[in-house]
């Protein structure tokens, strides 16, 4: 078990923090060595370990980055896409499709962390947990009268498989998108309305 890292917040914490975000989304976490964040977050080694005394705990605070700026860019995303709630709904395929060329690294994390005890594992579930309710509550907004959690663990079943397609590359993500759209648009017209 590691120490507890430093909670405080530093530019150069935050700067660590972002650059290993970034790093583990485009490479994998354990495929990132300490040293190559060190190299391109440009502190020293010792930087690192005051505010993160393992690499676990770094890659619990970058999923934890990646989750907060994710959601923000998605509502942000969301809201632009326009006043109704239907087109913003139908809307996310697309909206996950650009949002990365990698996938998901909460799936990944959750891959290359298997005990469901360890801190990095709890991390990526309790992202999709998140996810799924931001999901259920945009199903709802746009006229579902699912329960909001079942929306949420559909759409996020048909979400997933969008980010999949996009790690195999942009055809697919072009055809996964549309046919998300289209599940989508299922979900809603297949619901009775009051």
């Amino acid at each position: 078990m590691c120490p507890q890292p430093t909670p405080n917040s530093s530019p150069k914490r935050d700067d660590l923090v972002r650059t290993a975000a970034d790093l583990f989304c485009g490479h994998g976490i354990h495929a990132v060595g300490i040293d190559r964040i060190i190299e391109e977050a440009g502190v020293a080694k010792a930087t690192l370990y005051k505010h993160f005394p393992c690499k676990d705990d770094l890659v619990v605070a970058s999923l934890r980055e990646t989750s907060d700026r994710g959601q923000a860019a998605l509502l942000e995303a969301v809201h632009q896409a326009g006043p109704d709630p239907r087109h913003r709904f139908l809307a996310l395929p697309a909206i996950i499709a650009h949002s990365t060329e990698h996938g998901c690294v909460f799936v990944l994390a959750a891959q290359e962390f298997p005990d469901r005890s360890h801190a990095v594992h709890k991390e990526a579930a309790a992202h999709k947990r998140a996810m799924r309710r931001l999901f259920g509550r945009l199903s709802t907004e746009a006229g579902s009268t699912l329960e909001p959690a079942e929306a949420g663990t559909r759409i996020q079943l048909i979400l997933d498989g969008v980010y999949a397609a996009v790690a195999l590359g942009p055809a697919d993500a072009k055809r996964a998108t549309e046919a998300a759209v289209g599940l989508l648009a299922d979900h809603l017209s297949r619901l009775p309305r009051e």
